[in-house]
């Protein structure tokens, strides 16, 4: 991740991601380094959403719509690296709580898979 200048980085161990019988599910078993607080814990088992398929623990709605992306939202609550683009609106864009806020988007992101 980027924002505003400055690198960004947080590694699991054993990502994990299920078929679409469940949801696509995602879990790790450990968050093993990075610069930045751990905010995907919050995420994990959680199965994914998107705008046509509600998965998410959110009486409310679907966060997919609410949130502008797909994720594995829990009650919307946590980080959303796929979020809309530069969006600055308060849960809208894409954010990871602890480096921009709620109303922030970061500047560049990637998520990458890789044995460790």
């Amino acid at each position: 991740m980027k924002y505003k200048g400055t690198d960004y980085y947080a590694a699991y161990r054993g990502f994990k991601i299920e078929n679409e019988a469940a949801k696509y599910k995602m879990s790790f078993t450990s968050f093993s380094r990075g610069n930045v607080d751990n905010w995907f814990s919050v995420h994990n088992g959680k199965k994914f959403t998107t705008i046509d398929s509600d998965n998410d623990e959110w009486s409310g709605g679907n966060c997919a719509v609410d949130r502008r992306g797909g994720w594995w939202y829990g009650d919307c609550y946590g980080n959303n690296v796929n979020g809309e683009w530069a969006n600055r609106v308060e849960n809208k864009g894409i954010h990871w709580a602890s480096i921009t806020g709620w109303s922030n988007s970061l500047d560049f992101v990637e998520m990458k898979l890789c044995q460790m």
